[in-house]
């Protein structure tokens, strides 16, 4: 049960990340921009492992 919890909000913080990251004004893209979206979708995946490895 706690997997999946934790499956939950590392998915919804990925998902915040990755708004932020399209939220940004255009000109300030740079190195950062793109460690944001790598953030952003290893937590969502974190979060969907968690969540199979709790219910598998």
């Amino acid at each position: 049960m706690i997997d999946i919890n934790l499956g939950i909000l590392t998915i919804v913080a990925g998902i915040l990340i990755l708004k932020y990251y399209f939220g940004l004004k255009k000109n300030e893209k740079g190195g950062l921009t793109f460690n944001l979206i790598g953030a952003g979708i290893g937590s969502i995946l974190i979060g969907i492992t968690l969540i199979l490895r709790e219910i598998f």
